[in-house]
């Protein structure tokens, strides 16, 4: 279990122990975080500088100061944008209590301000967050606003499984 610090739109990075992500070693390091929204699915070669391409994106691990910085490149401003950084030190699931804490309760938390369901399809992600269906298929993202609670609970039921 590594902390990773995550990005913000405008690049700054947040406290220790925000994220979680995994460190696996078979024959070589990897980097493995299926939860991390919009972002890599596959494990990615920690030893590895240049892109790794997965579903049409590309993903870059940058060594800078002590970190490893992960960096998705965005096509639609053609430059590589940074999601989260990390060292390889090792933590325990005790050591990200507090700030698990404060995302679960605290009002200034963005997982307490906006109700969020993603989960990974075969083609993509279908997201519910806040009054918007999102939905990400073959690298197209594709919104769709939710006017009603009678609909977004249809559309947790119809696509998450979930009835309210």
């Amino acid at each position: 279990r590594l902390s990773a610090q995550v990005a913000n739109a405008a690049g700054e990075f947040s406290c220790d122990f925000d994220h979680m992500t995994l460190l696996v070693t078979l024959d070589e390091p990897w980097l493995v975080d299926v939860g991390f929204g919009e972002s890599f699915v596959e494990p990615l070669r920690v030893d590895e500088r240049g892109p790794q391409l997965q579903a049409g994106r590309a993903y870059r691990l940058e060594a800078a100061d002590h970190y490893l910085v992960g960096l998705q490149f965005d096509d639609r401003e053609n430059a590589w944008k940074p999601f989260y950084r990390f060292t390889l030190t090792p933590y325990d699931y005790p050591d990200f209590e507090a700030v698990c804490r404060f995302h679960q309760t605290s009002p200034e938390s963005h997982f307490t301000q906006n109700r969020i369901c993603s989960m990974l399809t075969p083609s993509g992600r279908i997201s519910l967050s806040g009054t918007r269906l999102i939905v990400t298929a073959g690298g197209e993202r594709s919104e769709q606003p939710i006017s009603t609670p009678e609909q977004y609970e249809r559309l947790l039921r119809e696509h998450f499984g979930i009835a309210m």
